[in-house]
C-alpha cells in the first residue's frame, strides 16, 4: 500500500502543534536497526517512507517538500510452526533412543526447543511489515496508511515516544468544538423514526445524513476550497443499537444494480437503522474523491485521489498531499453542515424532512 499511487487505507489525524525541529534526529535516534539483527524478538523501529530496507533517515530520505514520510517497521525472525514442531519431535525421538526413555521431560524439551533455534534461526528470512504515515508539515495533519485499530495504537504510541506530540483524531468529536464552537454531546441524536431513539452516534448519524444530502442536493462550501457535493453508493452497512428495533442488529446490502434502491435498504430505513459503512464519493467540479467510508472508525479505505498532472516523484508527493487535505477540508465542510443543521433553530423541520425521506425512500 503506497500513498505516493493507487488506492489506499488512511486515518487522519491532527497535530496539536509543530513538528520539533530536531525531528529528523528524533526518527533516527529511534530507527529500526538492521535486518541481520532480527531475532525471535520483535523488533519495532522507523524507517523512511521510501521503502522498508531503508533504516538511513536523513532529511533526502524522508522530506517531500512539505511533506515527511515515514514507516514504523516490524520484524521478526521465526521458524514457520510446522516445521519448528518437526524438528523438535525429531530430537525428541533421537533423545529417547539415546536415553532409553519413554517420555522426553518438560525441562529437556525446552532446551532442545532453544538448541534448534539457536542453531536454525539465522537461516530463515525475517518477517518483515510497516505501518507507512506521511506528515503534512504546512497544515499539521498526519495521514496514517491503516484502518486498523491495532496498528493505530502500535504507531501512535511510538510516534508519540519519538516526538512528544499526541495526534488528535479527525472525527465528530474535534470537528464539532472547533466548527461549532460545543461539545459533540450537545448535538442531539438524529431520529430517523420519530420516537425510536438510539445510542447516541454522532458518527452514524452523519454519514447517514450524507446519504440524505446526497438525495435531496444539498452540498456544502468550503471558503478556501469552494463547494463540494456528496454521493453514497454501495455496498452499505447498516446498525442500529436500539435493543426494541426489529431485524438483526447489522445487515450489509451488497448486491443488485441499486443497493440504495433495494428492498433491504428501505427495510432498514423504516425501522431507524443508520449506516455505519458505505462508500462515498466527494466531488469539487471534475475531481472526484472515492473510498469506503467507515464511520465508526472515521477512517477511509480504498482512497482514490483524483487524477494528477505533475510527473516527477516529489512533485506527484506534493499533489496528493494538497489532495489529501482538500478531502479532509470537504469532509469537514459537510461535518458543518450537519452539525449547524442539527443545532439551528430549524431543526425539527430539518428532521421532520429527513423523516419524511427514509419514511418515504423508494425500494425495489
Amino acid at each position: 500500500m503506497s500513498f505516493e499511487r493507487g488506492t489506499f487505507a488512511v486515518t487522519i489525524f491532527e497535530l496539536p502543534d509543530k513538528l520539533p525541529d530536531d525531528y529528523i534526529e528524533r526518527f533516527a535516534a529511534r530507527k529500526a536497526g538492521t535486518l541481520d539483527s532480527v531475532t525471535d524478538e520483535l523488533q519495532v523501529g522507523w524507517v523512511s517512507g521510501r521503502h522498508l530496507l531503508e533504516n538511513n533517515i536523513t532529511e533526502e530520505t524522508i522530506s517531500a517538500g512539505i511533506g515527511c514520510r515515514v514507516t514504523l517497521r516490524k520484524a521478526v525472525r521465526k521458524i514457520p510452526a510446522s516445521l519448528l514442531n518437526a524438528m523438535c519431535s525429531r530430537e525428541e525421538l533421537i533423545w529417547m533412543r539415546a536415553n532409553e526413555s519413554d517420555f522426553v521431560p518438560s525441562r529437556v524439551k525446552k532446551e532442545l526447543k532453544e538448541e534448534i533455534l539457536e542453531k536454525n534461526l539465522q537461516k530463515f528470512p525475517p518477517a518483515v511489515s510497516g505501518i507507512p504515515a506521511v506528515i503534512d508539515m504546512a497544515t499539521d495533519t498526519l495521514y496514517i496508511c491503516t484502518g486498523s485499530t491495532a496498528q493505530l495504537d502500535e504507531f501512535l504510541m511510538e510516534f508519540n515516544e519519538t516526538l512528544h506530540l499526541d495526534p488528535v483524531p479527525f472525527a465528530p468529536a474535534g470537528m464539532t468544538e472547533e466548527l461549532a464552537g460545543c461539545s459533540v454531546g450537545d448535538i442531539p441524536s438524529l431520529e430517523l423514526v420519530k420516537g425510536a431513539l438510539d445510542e447516541p452516534n454522532v458518527n452514524r448519524d452523519f454519514l447517514t445524513a450524507l446519504w440524505y444530502f446526497n438525495e435531496t442536493g444539498r452540498t456544502a462550501k468550503h471558503p478556501e476550497f469552494g463547494e463540494f457535493e456528496i454521493a453514497v453508493d454501495g455496498p452499505l452497512v447498516f446498525a442500529n443499537d436500539e435493543d426494541g428495533c426489529n431485524g438483526a442488529a447489522e445487515i450489509s446490502v451488497k448486491n443488485g444494480e441499486n443497493p440504495l434502491r433495494s428492498a433491504e435498504a428501505k427495510a432498514a430505513l423504516s425501522v431507524g437503522k443508520k449506516l455505519r459503512k458505505a462508500k462515498i464519493s466527494l466531488v469539487r467540479g471534475d475531481e472526484v474523491w472515492s473510498c469506503v467510508f467507515d464511520a465508526d472508525k472515521f477512517n477511509f479505505s480504498g482512497m482514490k485521489l483524483p487524477e494528477g498532472e505533475k510527473l516527477d516523484q516529489d512533485s506527484v508527493f506534493g499533489e496528493r498531499l494538497l489532495s489529501c487535505y482538500i478531502f479532509k477540508s470537504g469532509i469537514a465542510a459537510f461535518f458543518r453542515l450537519y452539525a449547524e443543521m442539527m443545532l439551528g433553530v430549524n431543526r425539527e423541520k430539518e428532521v421532520a424532512a429527513i423523516q419524511r425521506w427514509a419514511a418515504e425512500h423508494d425500494g425495489v
